[in-house]
């Protein structure tokens, strides 16, 4: 079982890094210059994760695992390409405890989990952990 969560991890960290690595060749390609950091909203994100969400960096000072994904094994985050505030999507896709996509307002990790823990219309199992 040992070697099964070593393959695993590796093979889903590689994934990772290859579509990653996939969107800054075409994002370098199409000329766009800066890059939204895209944490999964959901109460498995890394602290890590959590504190890069929807920070915007320029393409030129990228760093795998320190500003752009993955930054550690069984990364979920992702990158889009960042051409002006008037063009950023208005929605963002969330998760909640038992993996059911939801939709909520674009917004940092840190706005969703105090939308998340102070909406009275969200269901319990949409509230996620708060990671120490």
């Amino acid at each position: 079982m040992v070697g099964r969560f070593y393959a695993e991890r590796l093979i889903r960290t590689e994934t990772s890094h290859f579509e990653n690595e996939t969107e800054f060749l075409a994002y370098k390609e199409m000329g766009i210059k800066e890059y939204v950091f895209v944490a999964t909203l959901d109460n498995r994100t890394s602290e890590m994760c959590q504190s890069h969400d929807g920070k915007i960096y320029k393409m030129s000072e990228r760093q795998e695992g320190y500003n752009y994904p993955p930054l550690h094994p069984f990364c979920r985050s992702t990158v889009r390409g960042y051409i002006g505030k008037n063009y950023e999507p208005k929605m963002r896709a969330a998760r909640n405890k038992k993996g059911g996509k939801y939709f909520v307002p674009n917004m940092s990790y840190k706005e969703w989990i105090k939308d998340v823990r102070f909406n009275p219309n969200v269901r319990p199992e949409d509230v996620p952990v708060i990671m120490p």
